[in-house]
This record gives structure tokens, C-alpha cells and sequence, in this order.
């Protein structure tokens, strides 16, 4: 939609843009967000982080709106 962000990603297939590492399982990136965040002062402060449910957990559980009360996996 914002074509500023179409270029930044033209060159790359939808398998990589699959395993880029976004913001908010990258842990370094959540900590200098945290550290931001209580250094601020001032103004309540947010941090809006973009997770996948399950990550790292692999294509059959990531993603997935399942319950704890699943009978099968």
C-alpha cells in the first residue's frame, strides 16, 4: 500500500520477506525499545511490537489461533 515500503522490498521473494525478522522477536530490537521507553520522560510512552503467535515453532503451529484446550495437535 505505502509505495515508499514496496520499494524497499521489491527485490525480494515472499519466502524472505516471510523470514525477516521482525520487530518484536527480535530481541535486541525489544530491548533498545524497552530502554527508550524508561528513559523517556515526560509523555506516557508505548511500544507497539509486530509478533507472530507461535513463532519459532515452525509452519504447523506458527500463525495458528488455536486454544490450550485442543484435543489434537
Amino acid at each position: 500500500k505505502d509505495p515508499a515500503t514496496k520499494d524497499l522490498v521489491a527485490d525480494l521473494s515472499d519466502d524472505a520477506i516471510w523470514n525477516l525478522k521482525r520487530g518484536g522477536h527480535d530481541y535486541r530490537k525489544v530491548y533498545a525499545a524497552y530502554k527508550a521507553a524508561t528513559e523517556f520522560k515526560g509523555k506516557p510512552t508505548v511500544i507497539l511490537a509486530k509478533t507472530v503467535k507461535g513463532y519459532g515453532l515452525g509452519p504447523h503451529f506458527e500463525g495458528r489461533n488455536a486454544t490450550h484446550q485442543m484435543k489434537k495437535l
